[in-house]
C-alpha cells in the first residue's frame, strides 16, 4: 500500500535532515588522532628558499601551525619554502624519532642540521605532488658530539600556497602506527574501491554491448563509473608528467560523472525527462569549452576562479538535478529502489557542498574530502539495484525462454502432426489412384470379357456348369473390386455391396435371404481387410448353398462393447468340420480372419451352421495395421 502525500514529503524531508545528522556525526568522528596531540609541531620557523640546503644563515619567520604560506600561482619557477623546527622535549630515546606529515600537498626533503635524511622524490619538475602521508625516520648519529635538535623540511611544490598545520615528530614506533593507519585508510581502501568499480564498470559495458544497447543506463552508469574511479585514483599518484594544476584540471573534468547522473536517473526510472537530460549534457558540454581554452594558456589564476565560480556550483547544482528527479520517482512510484536512491543522493549532495566549502574557504573544519566515501555509498547502492534488476532480468529471460521452448515443441508437435496428415492423405490419394487404376483395368479388361463370355454361353445354350462357373467367376472379380473401391471402405457400405452382387445367386438357388443390421459403428477397413471379409462371407453363404442345401440364410450384425459381430447361419444339412473335406475351407476362412485381424467361430450340425466373425471397434485394439482403421 503505498503512503499518504504527506508521509512522503515527511519522510524524503526527514532523509535530507538523516543526511544531515550524518555529515554532523562525520566531523565528529573526523579529529585528528588525539595520542598523537603531544606530538604535534604547533610552533616553526619558515623561510622561502630555493636552496637545495638548509639556509641557516637567512632571516626565518616565526608562525604557528595554521599559517598559510608560500606564493602566487606561476609558470615559470615553483614554490619552495624551508621548515625549521625545534625537536620537542620528551622522555622518548631521541635515536628513535621520526617526521610525520599527514598531508603534504608537496615534495619533500628532511635534513638534521645540514645533513641530508630522506626525501619524498628528486627536486626534479614536474615535482611529485603528495596527497598523501609522509613518513621519514630521523637517525641520530652515535658519534655526533651534540645532539641535534633542529629538523629542517623543504616543501616545494609547482605552485600554490603550502598549509604546514599537520607536522609530527614524535617516537618512530607511535608515528609509524598512525602513518600505516592513514595509508590503510587513505590509499589502499580507495585504491582497492577503485580497481572493484572499473571491473564492475567493465561487465556493465559488456552487458551494454551484449544486449544490443537496449538497456542504455547500463552503459551509462559504466562510464559514470569509469570517470568517478579516475577521478578518485588521481590522488595516488606520486610523480606526475605535467604540471600539477593541469593534472587536477583533468581531475576536476572527471567529475563528469556527476553531469551524466541525471541522464542514468532518467534511463533508470524510465521518466521520460529527454530534454532535462540533453539539456544537463549541453550545458556541461559549453562549460568544458573555456576549460579547455584556459588549460594550454596555464591561465592558473583564471581556472581556479572559474572552477571555484562555475564549474563546481554547476557540479553541485546537478546534484540537486538528480535529487529531484529520485523525490518525482519515489513520489510516481514509491519504492525501496526510488527512496534508497533519493537518500543516498541527498546524503551526496549534503557532503557535496560541506567539500566544496572546505576546498575553496577555511569556514568548514575536518581534515578529509568526504565525497570520496559518500560516492562509494552511492555507487555501492545502484550496484546493488542493477544486480537486482539483471537477477530479475535473468530469471525473468529464463521464464520466457521455458515458455518459447514449450511453445517451439508445441508447433513442432503441431508441424509433425500436419507433415503425418499430409503423409496419410498423399498415401490415401495414391492409393486411391492406383484402386481406380486396377478397377478401370479389371472392368474393361477381365471383367469386360467375363460379361461377354457369360452372354456368349446364355445365347448358345452352352452347358449350365460352364454358365455357372462364368457367373461365379464374374462375382468373384466383383468382389475384388468391391474390396478396393474407395466407397466401400465403411463396414455398412461393404455389406450392402455383398448383398447385392450376392442376391441374383441366392435367388437362382431358392434359398431365401434373411438380412438383420443393427446400428454399426464409423468404421474404415484396408482394402485387405475388405477383401477378407468379403471372402469370408462368400464363402460361407457358398457352403450353405452348394453343400448344406439351406433354405434359409441369416446374416445379423451387432455393435456390443469392444467389437462388431457378424453372424450368418443357416438351416442346411450342415457339415462336420473335422471332416477332411470341410478341412481346407475352414483353413482359408481361419486363415483369412486371422490376416484381417478378426475372430472366427464355427458351429455346424444336423440343425444347419453358424458361424461367428467378431470385428474389433476400435483401431487401437489391432496391432501391426490388422484390423479396423
Amino acid at each position: 500500500m503505498k503512503p499518504s502525500p504527506t508521509i512522503r514529503v515527511l519522510t524524503l524531508a526527514g532523509l535530507v535532515v538523516v543526511s544531515i545528522g550524518i555529515l554532523h556525526i562525520a566531523h565528529l568522528v573526523d579529529q585528528p588522532d588525539a595520542t598523537l596531540d603531544e606530538y604535534r609541531i604547533e610552533t616553526m620557523r619558515i623561510v622561502e628558499s630555493h636552496s637545495p640546503t638548509p639556509p641557516v644563515d637567512a632571516e626565518w619567520l616565526d608562525i604557528d601551525a595554521d599559517t598559510v604560506i608560500g606564493a602566487p600561482i606561476r609558470r615559470d619557477n615553483f614554490n619552495s619554502s624551508w621548515l625549521a623546527i625545534d625537536v620537542p622535549a620528551g622522555d622518548y630515546d631521541p635515536q628513535y624519532l621520526a617526521l610525520y606529515l599527514r598531508v603534504a600537498k608537496a615534495n619533500v626533503a628532511v635534513y638534521l642540521g645540514s645533513r641530508f635524511v630522506n626525501s619524498s622524490g628528486e627536486m626534479q619538475r614536474p615535482l611529485p605532488f603528495y596527497l598523501r602521508p609522509l613518513y621519514i625516520r630521523l637517525p641520530i648519529s652515535a658519534n655526533q658530539s651534540q645532539p641535534i635538535e633542529t629538523v629542517y623540511v623543504r616543501l616545494a611544490r609547482e605552485g600554490g600556497y603550502i598549509t604546514p598545520n599537520e607536522v609530527f615528530i614524535g617516537p618512530a614506533d607511535v608515528l609509524a602506527t598512525a602513518w600505516r593507519s592513514e595509508r590503510l585508510y587513505g590509499l589502499w581502501l580507495p585504491a582497492a574501491v577503485a580497481t572493484l568499480m572499473l571491473a564492475l564498470a567493465t561487465s556493465l559495458l559488456v552487458l551494454y554491448f551484449a544486449s544490443q544497447r537496449r538497456f542504455t543506463y547500463y552503459g551509462i552508469y559504466g562510464v559514470i563509473i569509469i570517470l568517478w574511479a579516475l577521478h578518485s585514483i588521481h590522488t595516488l599518484v606520486d610523480r606526475i608528467p605535467m604540471h600539477h594544476w593541469t593534472w587536477f584540471t583533468f581531475s576536476y573534468l572527471l567529475l563528469w560523472w556527476v553531469i551524466l547522473t541525471p541522464a542514468f536517473a532518467n534511463r533508470f526510472f524510465d521518466l521520460g525527462m529527454k530534454t532535462l537530460e540533453r539539456s544537463v549534457i549541453g550545458i556541461g558540454v559549453l562549460l568544458t569549452i573555456p576549460i579547455l581554452v584556459l588549460l594550454p594558456k596555464h591561465d592558473i589564476g583564471s581556472l581556479y576562479t572559474y572552477f571555484a565560480l562555475v564549474w563546481v556550483p554547476f557540479i553541485l547544482l546537478c546534484l540537486v538535478i538528480v535529487l529531484g528527479q529520485y523525490a518525482y520517482a519515489s513520489w510516481r512510484q514509491w519504492s525501496f529502489e526510488s527512496v534508497g536512491l533519493f537518500f543516498v543522493c541527498a546524503l551526496g549532495l549534503v557532503i557535496g557542498v560541506r567539500d566544496y566549502l572546505f576546498d575553496w574557504t577555511t569556514w568548514v573544519p575536518g581534515t578529509t574530502y568526504y565525497t570520496k566515501y559518500a560516492s562509494v555509498v552511492q555507487i555501492a547502492y545502484i550496484n546493488v539495484l542493477i544486480a537486482k534488476r539483471y537477477a530479475r532480468s535473468a530469471r525473468d529471460l529464463v521464464m520466457l525462454n521455458r515458455t518459447l521452448e514449450g511453445r517451439v515443441q508445441e508447433k513442432a508437435r503441431e508441424l509433425e502432426e500436419g507433415y503425418e496428415e499430409r503423409r496419410i492423405l498423399e498415401r490415401e490419394r495414391t492409393l486411391s489412384q492406383e484402386r481406380d487404376r486396377l478397377m478401370r483395368d479389371m472392368h474393361d479388361g477381365l471383367g469386360g470379357q467375363l460379361i461377354q463370355a457369360l452372354a456368349m454361353s446364355e445365347k448358345s445354350n452352352a452347358d449350365e456348369d460352364l454358365r455357372e462357373s462364368l457367373e461365379r467367376a464374374l462375382i468373384d472379380l466383383r468382389l475384388i473390386v468391391d474390396s478396393i473401391a474407395p466407397s466401400n471402405d465403411d463396414l455398412t457400405t461393404l455389406l450392402a455391396s455383398f448383398r447385392h452382387r450376392s442376391k441374383r445367386v441366392w435367388e437362382k438357388s431358392g434359398a431365401r435371404l434373411h438380412w438383420d443390421m443393427g446400428d454399426l459403428p464409423t468404421t474404415s477397413l484396408s482394402p485387405e481387410q475388405s477383401l477378407n471379409l468379403l471372402r469370408i462371407l462368400q464363402e460361407s453363404s457358398t457352403n450353405a448353398l452348394r453343400h448344406g442345401h439351406a433354405g434359409n440364410i441369416y446374416v445379423t450384425t451387432r455393435n456390443t462393447e469392444g467389437h462388431v459381430r457378424i453372424e450368418i447361419r443357416d438351416d442346411g444339412s450342415g457339415f462336420d468340420p473335422a471332416s477332411a473335406k470341410a478341412g481346407f475351407g475352414l483353413v482359408n476362412m481361419r486363415r483369412r480372419a486371422e490376416e484381417a485381424g478378426m475372430e472366427l467361430a464355427i458351429d455346424s450340425g444336423s440343425a444347419g451352421t453358424r458361424i461367428t466373425i467378431d470385428l474389433p471397434a476400435f483401431p487401437d485394439d489391432v496391432e501391426d495395421g490388422a484390423g479396423i482403421h
